[in-house]
């Protein structure tokens, strides 16, 4: 009985979010007054530019990365090619997936891609060292050993670094990919 209330429950809260994502406004509008809370919380969601604009493709061995919860927590990979981003997942796998896959179990509906000048940077280096550590797996932990510090490995080549929090990736993308700035990428 618990397992096919937790199975419905999953449900409704993907068809929520597949609703919400496919159309924030029309969604938000569902509310009303005595969604205290909620509301604000989901119109600024809406307004925010993590739904909004266009924006560049990534190249192999961009740095990509996406809201989970907006300006709170993030999630990060590397963009190998062929519609595929290599990144460490929360079991501590090094998996291969797609677009679609990265962004799920979190708000976001864009993919942040290191750039600069209006164009996406990346290194096929930094690629191929992605892709090196598909199928391996890692002891991973929220704060010290996540998907940050993973992706900052595989743009430098050394896994074991400090760079755990997105800010400390955004400057090693900088250093090592001369990323100034973080174009959406619409999937």
């Amino acid at each position: 009985m618990s397992f096919v209330l937790t199975e419905m429950l999953g449900k409704i809260v993907q068809g929520t979010l597949e609703e919400f994502r496919s159309n924030p406004a029309g969604y938000i509008g569902k509310f009303t007054d005595t969604s205290v809370g909620a509301y604000p919380l989901l119109a600024s969601l809406a307004a925010s530019d993590l739904y909004a604009g266009s924006g560049v493709s990534p190249v192999p061995g961009s740095v990509v990365y996406t809201e989970l919860i907006p300006n709170y927590m993030q999630h990060s990979g590397i963009y190998v090619g062929d519609n595929r981003i290599v990144e460490l997942n929360s079991e501590g796998d090094v998996c291969l997936v797609a677009p679609e896959q990265f962004v799920s179990g979190g708000l976001g509906l864009r993919i942040r891609v290191s750039s600069s000048k209006g164009q996406a940077v990346g290194s096929s280096s930094v690629a191929e060292r992605a892709l090196a550590q598909v199928g391996k797996r890692v002891g991973y932990h929220l704060v010290l050993n996540n998907c940050h510090k993973f992706t900052s490995g595989c743009l430098t080549g050394i896994y074991n670094n400090p760079n755990s929090l997105l800010r400390m990736l955004k400057i090693s993308a900088s250093i090592n990919l001369g990323a100034t700035d973080w174009d959406a990428w619409q999937i």
